[in-house]
């Protein structure tokens, strides 16, 4: 702190700009600082740790189920064409930068609660992530979606996968599939439709 005691300095202003950088080396620090002990919650208890973590999965819950609708939008519109990608899973990864699961993911869950907008509620309450929307991409209809959304509340993907098995016989899920898998890969690879779905692995 030497610095900040009167030595020879043409001015008041030659003084302040040798304190100046102290000061901010100083502020510097403490951010990091403060930054180091946010991720430090050793100072946790039990009770205090499980409730954050409650609050903050419910709170990722719903910032999901703010994101996709607006992907929802931001395809219906055509944005990621206006803005030079070919595909709104291209601006996820290049402009957002997700990674290829996490925007094959998204864009796909996207697509299936725009045409069945009751499932953005429940991916918002946690009780239907975005895996589960994968799997039932291919399968669900105007018909089945409300039963299936139900039956497929709070599973895990791979209770979803069994039951999706069970109800489309895999005769019916390849026949299905194969059409579907096609328009998938041209989705993924020039801009797709809602009716389409990529990648989600």
């Amino acid at each position: 702190m030497r610095f900040l005691r009167p030595i020879e300095f043409e001015g008041i202003f030659g003084l302040k700009t040798r304190v100046w950088p102290i000061v901010g080396l100083q502020k510097s620090r403490a951010v990091r600082g403060g930054m180091r002990e946010r991720y430090r919650l050793v100072g946790l208890g039990n009770s205090e740790l499980l409730a954050g973590l409650s609050d903050l999965v419910r709170r990722s819950n719903e910032l999901t189920g703010d994101v996709l609708p607006h992907l929802a939008e931001l395809e219906e519109r055509k944005l990621h064409l206006e803005l030079g990608f070919r595909s709104t899973f291209a601006y996820c990864v290049e402009a957002l930068g997700m990674s290829e699961g996490a925007a094959g993911r998204r864009v796909t869950g996207a697509r299936v609660c725009r045409r069945f907008p009751e499932a953005f509620a429940l991916v918002a309450r946690g009780e239907l992530h975005l895996s589960a929307l994968c799997e039932l991409g291919p399968h669900v209809n105007p018909e089945n979606a409300s039963e299936l959304f139900e039956a497929c509340r709070r599973k895990t993907r791979r209770q979803v996968e069994h039951l999706l098995a069970a109800r489309f016989p895999r005769s019916d899920v390849s026949e299905q599939g194969g059409r579907r898998a096609a328009r998938g890969h041209r989705s993924a690879a020039g801009g797709g439709t809602s009716g389409n779905y990529g990648n989600c692995s």
